[in-house]
């Protein structure tokens, strides 16, 4: 749960110039969502594969 919220609030580094800054900020948010996606996924897997 603690990676997971991690994933979701951690600040991101931002690009030098403004018009870097779009293109961090969405490839942060993508990286984000991909990791939560896969730390649900992982859960999931330990839980059908625990029991």
């Amino acid at each position: 749960k603690y990676v997971l919220q991690n994933a979701l609030m951690e600040d991101t580094p931002q690009g030098d110039f403004d018009r870097g800054k779009d293109t961090v900020d969405t490839l942060a948010q993508v990286q984000r969502r991909a990791l939560v996606r896969l730390i649900v996924i992982a859960g999931q897997l330990e839980k059908t594969l625990g029991s």
